[in-house]
């Protein structure tokens, strides 16, 4: 049988009540009723229409009520009716906050300063005016800047009688690790931290069922503890989303593993690949697979030992960035809990090699006895061979 669906849509509101009812329960009572009945609950509603028939119901009655206990949170941002300024300026008064330098050349991410304190201001895209989709997606960034609450995060709010849509962050002490890279690498033990750290994101948002969706250098700034040692904050908000819910090539090519050039979804396994080329680079300075430009299609080879270019790097972290990086996703780890562990735990890892690695390259030792073995009963061989000649 055909079945035509019906739907609709409608904002709903804190304290809303949705009722989910057969015809038997519809017919027999008035919407008015059906309204002011709701919040007592199915059973009453129920209860209310048999006592009208006496009883005796001449069909199937079933009803279910539900109550919206929260809002859509990303809704109300959304309806906020604040307008999203074209032009911005240095010396500009927005909410106490003066603005001060721009960090990116589309003016829409400022330094600014209020009282004594400066912070960062994020204002939305200006094609969000026109296109509902880039709002929206503004709207899920600031949102989620403001509810992830964690150390390697920045913090986040969003000003409650704000007069354009914006919101605001900390503002790090330190640089950029991406510039930070250009002039020199990181130590071995500052370089198991970042990537401790980067896993460490990457389960938090994982509670949330989101994925980073962008890690590289540029969106981790390199500070400094009380100690003076360096310590690790991701920056950036908007590229994060749902598990499973891109299948495009979306983020910066070179951290891209090669199942998302083909389109696959973004997954634990593709952000453990983000997480070891980073890693890779801030050990080497050099990138594992080359540099990526936006639109091509690599053809990935596999990658040289990080230690080819950094001798202080020790062959079990070699291991552990080289199956990060694995081409073949089956060949990565599958969560972010085992990389976290292998760099907890050296002494655990297992050497790693690649799909179709020689002898040699798996066991240089078991490779040459096994030569020797060969040799020597070749030249046994050799032997009886030529003295069964001369008898």
């Amino acid at each position: 049988p055909e079945v035509d669906i019906y739907y609709f849509e409608n904002i709903l509101e804190k304290d809303d009540f949705i009722l989910l009812c057969s015809d038997g329960l519809y017919t027999i009572m008035s919407k008015d009723r059906l309204s002011k009945g709701l919040g007592l609950g199915a059973h009453s509603l129920v209860k209310k229409a048999s006592s009208l028939m006496e009883d005796n119901l001449p069909d199937d009655t079933t009803a279910i009520v539900l109550e919206v206990l929260n809002a859509d949170e990303k809704e109300l941002l959304k309806r906020q009716n604040v307008p999203i300024p074209k032009s911005l300026k240095a010396g500009q008064n927005i909410d106490g906050y003066i603005l001060e330098k721009s960090l990116i050349q589309n003016d829409r991410t400022w330094i600014a300063f209020k009282k004594t304190k400066r912070y960062v201001l994020k204002f939305a895209p200006i094609e969000a005016i026109d296109d509902e989709t880039i709002l929206d997606l503004f709207v899920k960034e600031a949102w989620n800047a403001k509810r992830l609450k964690a150390d390697f995060f920045a913090k986040a709010v969003i000003p409650k009688n704000r007069t354009a849509r914006y919101y605001v962050m900390e503002l790090f002490d330190g640089e950029d690790l991406g510039k930070y890279l250009k002039t020199q690498q990181l130590s071995i033990d500052d370089g198991v931290k970042l990537a401790q750290t980067l896993l460490k994101m990457s389960q938090f948002l994982l509670k949330y069922d989101l994925v980073h969706g962008d890690i590289k250098p540029e969106n981790i700034m390199l500070c400094k503890d009380e100690k003076r040692h360096f310590e690790f904050k991701i920056i950036d908000f908007g590229s994060i989303t749902e598990i499973f819910s891109t299948h495009s090539k979306a983020g910066t090519p070179s951290f891209l593993s090669p199942e998302r050039f083909v389109n696959e979804a973004i997954s634990e396994t593709s952000e453990i690949f983000a997480i070891g080329v980073t890693l890779y680079l801030a050990l080497t300075g050099k990138y594992p697979y080359g540099e990526i430009e936006p639109f091509q299609n690599p053809a990935f080879k596999e990658a040289k030992k990080p230690s080819t270019y950094n001798k202080n790097i020790p062959d079990w972290l070699d291991s552990v960035i080289l199956r990060s990086i694995a081409i073949d996703k089956e060949q990565r780890y599958a969560y972010y809990s085992e990389m976290a562990y292998e760099l907890s735990n050296p002494q655990k890892v297992k050497p790693f090699f690649a799909k179709g690695a020689t002898l040699i390259e798996r066991s240089p030792l078991a490779f040459y006895r096994t030569g020797f073995i060969l040799m020597t009963v070749l030249s046994m061989a050799l032997l009886l061979l030529i003295g069964y000649q001369n008898s």
